[in-house]
C-alpha cells in the first residue's frame, strides 16, 4: 500500500493504529523521498495512536528498513522514536547520517597537487588528523615529497617528521613501508595540543592495518575504484560523526575529493552521491558532466525511456537503463513507406493491436487528414498490398518450407491463418527437434510477440523485407496514474484494454518522435445507421480519469517539447512556442 492510499484509508476511519505494535516502513528512503507529506502525516498518526496512558506498558515498534540515508529520515530518529537503534552497514550511508561535510574540487590531473595544498589548513586552533588516500606506492611518495617542504623547520626523526614548534606532522605509508605501520600508529595515536595538524600519505591497502578511526578529514587525492573502498576511507572519520540520537552532538568531520578529467567514468555517480548531501556543488562539476554526456560516445541506440514518453518524466533517470535525450538524427519521424512519413500533425484514425497498459498502445495508421474537414487520406494501401502479395506467393506449396537454419534479429514469413511478417527475437536453448521447438518473434507490423512453432517460420523474400514495419506506437496524453505511481493499476489497463479492443479510434496529433505519436483528445465514435450519423461513444483520457486511478498531468507534452527545443528538433508550427 502506497502512503497515498494509507492516507486516504485513515482519512475515512477504514483503519485505526489503536491496535498496533509495529510499524514497519520497507524502503523508507523512497517512501520519505517521494511521499515526505504523507510520510509526516502517517507518523503523527502513529505517535497519537501510541502515545496514550494505556498503550504504555504495550509493546510498541517503528521499524524502518532502506537502501540510502536521506535527509529527510532525520526526523524520524528525532521525533518519532524515543529509544531509536541505529543500524548501517554501509559506510557512505553512515557518513549522509553522520553529517560529514563534503567538498569537492574539479581540476585537471596535472593541477591537482596544488589544489591540494590549497586544501590544507596549517592555522587551525583545533586539532586536525588527516588522511590523503592516493592510488600507488609512488604516488604517495609524490604527495609526501610535496607537502614536506611546506612545513617550517623540519627536523626529521625515523618516520616522524616534527615540524616547527611541533605543531605539525607528516607521515607516510605505502607497500615498501610495511615494516613501519606500527610506528607509524604509535606516533599517530600519541596525545597532540590544541592547533597540530597530523596528516598521513597513504594507499587503500593499508586501511584494515591502521585501523584508524579519529581522523578529522579525508583528501581524496586519487578517486578510489569502488563505492566500497570511498565508504571505507570515509570510515577513518567515525569517531568525529555527528549522531542524531545524541543530544547537542556538534562533531565535525570533512571528505575532500580532488575531481580530475581522469575520474569521467565515476563523474555522474559522484554528483548523485554529493545532491544527497549538504555539499556545496561547483558548477564545474555540472558542466564536466554535460560535456561528458555531449561526447559522441552517446549510444542513440538505446530506446527512449518508456515513463519519459508516456509522463514526461522518469524519476528514476539516475539509475534507468534507457535513453532520457533526444537526438536530431534518431527521433526524427520515420517512413511508413517510400513516399509516407510518420504524421507530425492533425488528425489520425487508428487500429489499436498490442495494449501495452491504459496510455500506451501500439497499432496502426488507417487514415490521417490534416484538418478534420479535410478528406482522409489512406496510410494502409502499402500494407494492404504486401497482405495480398504474401497470400499469393504462399499460396504455392513449394514457397511454404520450414526454414533449416533460424538466425536472431532475421525476418521470416509466418503461417498461421493469414501470413504475417515476424522478427526472430530468442531461441531455445536446447530442443529436441528444432522443427517442433519453439520460438520467441515479435510482429512488426502489430507490435506483439509470442512463441510459435518453427515450423510455421518460412523465409521471406526480399520484396516482402522492403516496407517498413507498419506498427506505431500511440501514447495518450496528459493523464498519469494516482498516488505518483509510475505503472498504470492492472485494473485500469485491463478496462481499457476491453474498451478499446477491435475498435477504431481517431485523435488529434501533439506529437511526433521516432515511431511513436503522443495523442490528446483520442476518442471512439458509433454510427447510428437508422439516424445516418456519429456519435462520440467514449474519449478514452476521461474514461481513465473517471476510473478513479488517473490524475491531470498538464507538463506531459511541455516538458517533451523541451527535450525537442534541446536535441534541435523542429516542432509544428501548431506545436510551437509561438502558437501556444
Amino acid at each position: 500500500t502506497t502512503p497515498h492510499s494509507l492516507i486516504r484509508i485513515l482519512q475515512i476511519h477504514c483503519l485505526f493504529f489503536i491496535r498496533l505494535s509495529h510499524l514497519v516502513l520497507d524502503r523508507v528512503d523512497v517512501l520519505f523521498d517521494e511521499a515526505m507529506d504523507e510520510m509526516t502525516t502517517i507518523l503523527q498518526c502513529f505517535r497519537e495512536a501510541t502515545n496514550v496512558p494505556e498503550r504504555r506498558s504495550t509493546l510498541q515498534q517503528l521499524i524502518a528498513v532502506g537502501k540510502h540515508w536521506t535527509k529527510q529520515m532525520d526526523s524520524l530518529v528525532k521525533e518519532n522514536q524515543s529509544d531509536p537503534y541505529v543500524v548501517i552497514t554501509a559506510m557512505e550511508e553512515a557518513a549522509l547520517y553522520g553529517n560529514v561535510h563534503q567538498v569537492v574540487q574539479v581540476c585537471l590531473d596535472c593541477e591537482k597537487t596544488s589544489f591540494l595544498l590549497t586544501m590544507l589548513d596549517f592555522t587551525s586552533e583545533i586539532l586536525q588528523k588527516t588522511i590523503i588516500f592516493t592510488n600507488c606506492a609512488e604516488e604517495v611518495d609524490h604527495v609526501f615529497k610535496v607537502v614536506y617542504p611546506i612545513l617550517e623547520n623540519l627536523v626529521v626523526t625515523s618516520l616522524l617528521q616534527a615540524l616547527g614548534s611541533n605543531s605539525n606532522f607528516c607521515m607516510k605509508v605505502h607497500e615498501g613501508m610495511s615494516i613501519h605501520v606500527t610506528n607509524v600508529m604509535e606516533q599517530w595515536n600519541k596525545k597532540f595540543n590544541p592547533g597540530t595538524h597530523v596528516i598521513l600519505v597513504t594507499t587503500d591497502n593499508y586501511l584494515k592495518a591502521l585501523r584508524i578511526t579519529d581522523a578529522t578529514c579525508v583528501i581524496h587525492y586519487h578517486f578510489p575504484p569502488s563505492w566500497d573502498i570511498f565508504g571505507a576511507r570515509l570510515c577513518c572519520m567515525v569517531d568525529n560523526f555527528d549522531n542524531l540520537i545524541v543530544e547537542g552532538s556538534i562533531l565535525q568531520s570533512q571528505s575532500i575529493i580532488l575531481l580530475t578529467d581522469k575520474d569521467a567514468p565515476q563523474a555522474s555517480s559522484i554528483l548523485h552521491y554529493l545532491e544527497r548531501t549538504d555539499a556545496k556543488i561547483p558548477k564545474e562539476l555540472y558542466t564536466f558532466i554535460s560535456d561528458l554526456n555531449n561526447t559522441d560516445a552517446i549510444c542513440y541506440d538505446k530506446s527512449l525511456c518508456k515513463y519519459l514518453k508516456a509522463y514526461g518524466i522518469c524519476r528514476e533517470n539516475k539509475a534507468c537503463p534507457s535513453r532520457h535525450r533526444l537526438h536530431r538524427d534518431v527521433d526524427t519521424p520515420r517512413c511508413l513507406s517510400g513516399v509516407k512519413k510518420l504524421p507530425a500533425s492533425g488528425y489520425v484514425e487508428i487500429t489499436p493491436t498490442c495494449i501495452s497498459d491504459a496510455t500506451s498502445y501500439y497499432g496502426r495508421i488507417i487514415h490521417c487528414r490534416s484538418k478534420w474537414e479535410d478528406p482522409p487520406v489512406s496510410m494502409e494501401e502499402d500494407y494492404l498490398m504486401l497482405l495480398k502479395d504474401m497470400a499469393d506467393y504462399y499460396s504455392e506449396e513449394n514457397h511454404r518450407k520450414p526454414v533449416e537454419q533460424l538466425v536472431v534479429s532475421v525476418l521470416y514469413g509466418l503461417e498461421e491463418k493469414t501470413y504475417s511478417r515476424v522478427q526472430l527475437i530468442g531461441l531455445p536453448q536446447k530442443a529436441e527437434s528444432a522443427v517442433l521447438s519453439n520460438a520467441r518473434v515479435k510482429y512488426i507490423d502489430s507490435g506483439q510477440t509470442g512463441q510459435v512453432m518453427q515450423k510455421q517460420l518460412l523465409e521471406l523474400p526480399a520484396k516482402f523485407q522492403v516496407l517498413p514495419p507498419q506498427v506505431v506506437e500511440f501514447i495518450i496524453c496528459r493523464v498519469k496514474p494516482i498516488d505518483n505511481e509510475m505503472d498504470w493499476n492492472p485494473q485500469v489497463s485491463r478496462f481499457i484494454k476491453q474498451k478499446i479492443s477491435n475498435k477504431s479510434l481517431n485523435a488529434k496529433i501533439v506529437l511526433a518522435l521516432g515511431n511513436t505519436l503522443w495523442l490528446n483528445t483520442v476518442v471512439h465514435m458509433a454510427k447510428l445507421t437508422d439516424l445516418k450519423t456519429t456519435i462520440l461513444e467514449f474519449n478514452i483520457r476521461s474514461e481513465i480519469m473517471n476510473s478513479g486511478f488517473g490524475t491531470d498531468n498538464a507538463e506531459h507534452i511541455e516538458q517533451l517539447k523541451e527535450l525537442c527545443r534541446t536535441a534541435g528538433l523542429c516542432l509544428t508550427d501548431e506545436d510551437s512556442p509561438l502558437k501556444q
